[in-house]
């Protein structure tokens, strides 16, 4: 293609969908991609992250100055010093003409109100000059939309590397033992302890289950805490897993429990259902709108552990039900959700956006 993007990431050293999102679009992409790295967002004192923000703003400035780039791909969440950030590098990339490709990650219902007052100017002076915007739920499309955006927006998705899903063979039956995997950054808007307080209820009923929780964050050492207090038996913290320890606990679990508070499309679902996995989710962001509940698994509208451990229950104890999810994920997930496939469709945005096609 030999389009020039350059894509605004989170350091690639760091953790989260955000950057595993990016490191996929250049994997997989067939574009010329180059990446500006932020330095903000990190843990910082108040007057040290203004210098270094401003420090990101001068150096995607002199990028943009010294470098020939074609599209500028953003990756917003919906949290008050990101938007102001984000904001402003759209404003400094239309100062030098470049088209701008938005793609809208973490959406905090919470925030929404940074979309009302002067919060809704902002917007319209920054995100409403980009070209496009990408979206993960028809929700996040129509708030855009009654704000006043007009330029081109479309509804998207995360994707799963073709390469995680390699090998997917010898799924777990652990002599019995019902295994639950938890994977995801360890705080409480991922729902960590509706995660163990489920698993504690199940294991309440006689169930012989055992909990995996994958991830780091910053609850991972009071959730341990919160284990070994209440005496829990069967938990194990496996930290951050990626490649061959990320396929180890997909295949060694019986059950996806996904207790999140608030979402864009969280591409650990998308990757529990390529392996195969029945899932237990919540119902947020873009999980109201694709994931059938009963069919994928079961998505639970109210955010009580009471709620997850009966639909916990009720896949442990009908394994035909467990199967016929088991395979009916695999498919849908293989399907729809490829980076190599996905990414294309991004790729040909970027050349509608320069009016090459």
């Amino acid at each position: 293609m030999g389009l020039k993007i350059l894509v605004v990431t989170p350091s690639f050293s760091q953790k989260g969908g955000v950057v595993e999102f990016n490191k996929l679009l250049v994997k997989y992409g067939k574009s010329d991609f180059s990446v500006f790295e932020l330095r903000s967002g990190l843990k910082q004192t108040t007057p040290g992250k203004v210098v270094v923000m401003l420090s990101d703003f001068l150096r995607f400035t002199a990028r943009l100055i010294f470098t020939s780039i074609d599209v500028v791909h953003v990756n917003p969440s919906l949290g008050k010093n990101a938007v102001f950030r984000d904001g402003n590098l759209i404003r400094i990339a239309k100062v030098f003409n470049k088209k701008v490709f938005v793609q809208w990650h973490g959406w905090n219902p919470d925030n929404e109100h940074l979309l009302e007052g002067k919060g809704k100017t902002f917007f319209q002076k920054t995100f409403f000059k980009a070209d496009q915007i990408r979206v993960l739920s028809n929700h996040v499309a129509m708030k855009f939309t009654e704000l006043g955006f007009r330029n081109k927006i479309t509804l998207g998705n995360t994707f799963i590397d073709d390469e995680l899903l390699e090998s997917t063979s010898g799924l777990n039956t652990n002599d019995g033992v019902f295994s639950i995997l938890f994977l995801s950054t360890i705080s409480k808007n991922k729902g960590i302890y509706l995660a163990i307080e489920a698993f504690q209820i199940l294991q309440s009923k006689g169930v012989k289950c055992e909990l995996i929780i994958a991830g780091i964050g910053e609850e991972l050492e009071n959730s341990k805490k919160y284990v070994t207090e209440n005496e829990l038996k069967n938990v194990e913290f496996v930290g951050h897993v990626e490649g061959q320890s990320k396929q180890h606990v997909f295949r060694k679990s019986n059950v996806y429990l996904f207790p999140s508070y608030y979402e864009g499309m969280p591409t650990s679902v998308l990757e529990a259902m390529g392996f195969g996995l029945p899932v237990v989710c919540s119902n947020a962001g873009a999980l109201a709108e694709f994931f059938e509940d009963g069919v994928m698994g079961f998505r639970i509208e109210e955010m009580h552990a009471q709620l997850f451990a009966d639909a916990l229950l009720k896949v442990s104890s009908d394994p035909e039900l467990s199967q016929t999810m088991s395979a009916f994920n695999a498919n849908y997930a293989r399907s729809r959700f490829l980076a190599s496939e996905s990414v294309g469709a991004i790729e040909r945005d970027y050349q509608l956006l320069l009016g090459n096609e």
